[in-house]
């Protein structure tokens, strides 16, 4: 007897591929955690980035699975569109809250807008991710990684002297 497969996914493609989405938003989230949930000092942020590092080096194609599903679908189903809003939306909450932590802690300048850097982080790594894919080599991703950290450093307290 045929599996039905779609008798799980009632709407199709858009069901099934909304809960591909999400699958791989846990398993994105889950390769750079513990760090991602800790991300209150400029150690625990290098330990991300070689977890973020290690992950996509190990992805059998280039780049970041939910941005690829972004590039293929997002404009043709509103459903699909909804499913990685909300991974963008959890990611970019993550990388708020460190960015949070950090200026909790007086590693970030206290007038710094964690909104707005987590979002700033997370645009320049899934632009480095995309260049990746289109070029097919990790330089685009670890220059992305620089330019967070630069951008994080021009956020940073200056020791005291």
């Amino acid at each position: 007897m045929p599996i039905r497969f779609f008798h799980y996914f009632p709407d199709g493609k858009p069901d099934l591929v909304s809960a591909l989405t999400q699958w791989q938003g846990a398993r994105v989230f889950d390769a750079q955690r513990p760090h991602l949930d800790e991300l209150d000092s400029w150690e625990s942020w290098q330990k991300w980035r070689e977890a973020i590092t290690d992950f996509y080096r190990e992805q059998p194609c280039w780049g970041c699975p939910i941005g690829s599903m972004v590039n293929e679908l997002v404009g043709r189903h509103d459903q699909v569109a909804a499913a990685v809003q909300n991974v963008w939306t959890e990611w970019q909450r993550l990388l708020q809250a460190g960015t949070e932590r950090m200026i909790t802690a007086g590693l970030l300048q206290a007038d710094t807008d964690p909104r707005r850097l987590g979002r700033s982080i997370l645009a320049t790594l899934q632009g480095g991710l995309l260049m990746t894919k289109t070029n097919r080599t990790e330089e685009p991703l670890l220059d992305a990684l620089d330019a967070i950290f630069l951008t994080l450093r021009a956020h940073a307290v200056e020791p005291a002297r």
